[in-house]
C-alpha cells in the first residue's frame, strides 16, 4: 500500500475538502491511502470518517501563529512517515514554505492544487509565486483562471473536480421531500446558495437579490447551506432585511446532492472563485443557476447557466433567478436533457470516476 500526504487547513464539509473526500471514499484503498495535515479545529469535520477508512491526520499549529513549529512539523511528518508524494491545496503562494518542508523532508514529488483565483494577501502571493514554483515537482489546478492565477505562467496541469454524476442526477422523489420540509406551499419558488460564509462568496449581495425576489414572489423561500465567519454578519442583514421567515440557515450539510434536488435556481454571485464544484453538482442535477460573470466561463458546461455582471442591479438579478426557476423544472423532467447533461460534464472530464482513476495511477 502506498500512502499520500494531503496537506490542507481544515478536513471540513467544503468546497476544497469534498473534492478530496470524494475520491478517498471511492478508491481502493487496499493500494492507495490518504493522509492529512491539518491546522485549524473546524467542527464538524471529516476526521472520524478518514479514521474510518484507514487514514491519518496530523494536527500542527498555523503558520501565522507558531512559523518554526509548523515548517519542522511538516518536514517531520513526511520523513517519518516516509511519503514521497505529498500534495498542498491552497489558493495562495504563501505556502511555499510547506512546499520546501517536504522536499526536505524526503519527498519526492511535492504539488501544489490551485483551489481559487484570488487571495487574501496579494502582494505576499506575488512574492512567494517564484519560491512556490521553485519547490514544486509539478502544479495541479482546478481550472484554467485558477492556474494562471497561481503559477503566474509556470506549467500545470488541469485536474477537475470531479463529482458522482449518478448521485446528483435529479430524483422527483428527493424533490418532493425536499420541499414538503422547506415551502408551504406548492407553487413556491425555493432559491438556493452552497458555500461557507467568507467574503468571497458575497452573501450581502445574495440577499439583496433574494429580498427584490420576495417583493415579486412572496412566498420565495432561500436555503443557505453553509457556515463561516461571516455567520453572525449574514444572520443580523437577514433580520434587517425582514427575510428572517424566508431564509433557511441549514449549517454545513452532507446531503447537499439531496436538497439540490429541491431548488428551483441556485443563486452564486462571488466576488471571485477558482471553479466552484457546487456549480458543477448543479449542472448535473439540471439545476439552473445564475452566477457572476468573474467566475471563469470554463464552469458553463450546460444551457441551464447564466452568467451576470455584478454591477447589474439587484433587481435584475432577481428578475432573471425567477425566469430561470419558473422555466427550469420542465427542462428537469426531461430525460433526454438530463442524458446530454450528464454527457457534456462527463466529456469535460467532471466524472469522479475518471477522478479515481487518476489518482489511482499515481499509487
Amino acid at each position: 500500500m502506498r500512502r499520500i500526504l494531503h496537506i490542507v487547513g481544515n478536513m471540513a464539509p467544503d468546497g476544497m475538502s469534498n473534492f478530496i473526500m470524494n475520491i478517498y471514499r471511492r478508491m481502493d484503498r487496499s493500494r492507495l491511502q490518504f493522509d492529512f495535515i491539518v491546522m485549524g479545529e473546524k467542527h464538524p469535520n471529516y476526521h472520524e470518517e478518514i479514521a474510518e477508512l484507514g487514514g491519518k491526520v496530523y494536527r500542527i499549529p498555523r503558520m501565522a501563529k507558531r512559523p518554526v513549529t509548523h515548517f519542522l512539523e511538516i518536514k517531520r511528518i513526511v520523513r517519518e512517515g516516509g511519503y514521497d508524494l505529498v500534495f498542498r491545496h491552497t489558493d495562495t503562494c504563501t505556502v511555499a514554505a510547506e512546499l520546501v518542508a517536504a522536499r526536505l523532508g524526503g519527498a519526492k514529488r511535492v504539488i501544489p492544487h490551485a483551489h481559487s483565483t484570488r487571495a487574501l494577501h496579494p502582494v505576499w502571493n506575488a512574492l512567494m509565486r517564484p519560491l512556490l514554483n521553485l519547490a514544486a515537482t509539478e502544479r495541479f489546478a482546478c481550472g484554467k483562471a485558477a492556474g494562471d492565477w497561481l503559477f503566474g505562467g509556470a506549467p500545470y496541469r488541469i485536474v477537475h473536480n470531479g463529482i458522482d454524476l449518478t448521485r446528483f442526477a435529479f430524483d422527483k422523489e428527493k424533490r418532493e421531500a425536499v420541499r414538503k420540509e422547506y415551502v408551504h406551499l406548492k407553487d413556491s419558488l425555493l432559491f438556493g446558495h452552497i458555500g461557507n460564509f467568507f467574503t468571497a462568496k458575497n452573501h450581502g449581495f445574495l440577499l439583496e437579490v433574494f429580498s427584490e425576489i420576495k417583493k415579486k414572489q412572496s412566498n420565495a423561500v432561500l436555503l443557505l447551506i453553509g457556515d463561516g465567519e461571516l455567520r453572525d454578519e449574514i444572520g443580523e442583514k437577514i433580520r434587517k432585511l425582514s427575510l428572517s421567515d424566508s431564509v433557511k440557515l441549514l449549517g454545513e450539510r452532507n446531503d447537499v446532492d439531496r436538497l439540490i434536488q429541491g431548488l428551483d435556481c441556485l443563486i452564486f454571485p462571488s466576488f471571485y472563485e477558482g471553479l466552484p464544484i457546487a456549480l458543477i453538482e448543479a449542472q448535473a442535477a439540471g439545476l439552473p443557476v445564475v452566477y457572476s460573470d468573474v467566475i471563469s466561463d470554463e464552469v458553463r458546461l450546460t444551457q441551464q447557466m447564466l452568467p451576470l455582471p455584478l454591477s447589474t442591479p439587484a433587481g435584475e438579478w432577481a428578475g432573471r433567478a425567477i425566469e430561470l426557476a419558473e422555466n427550469g423544472i420542465g427542462k428537469r423532467n426531461d430525460p433526454m436533457q438530463e442524458k446530454e447533461n450528464t454527457a457534456l460534464l462527463k466529456k469535460a472530464g467532471y466524472d469522479q470516476e475518471t477522478l479515481v482513476d487518476f489518482y489511482m495511477e499515481l499509487a
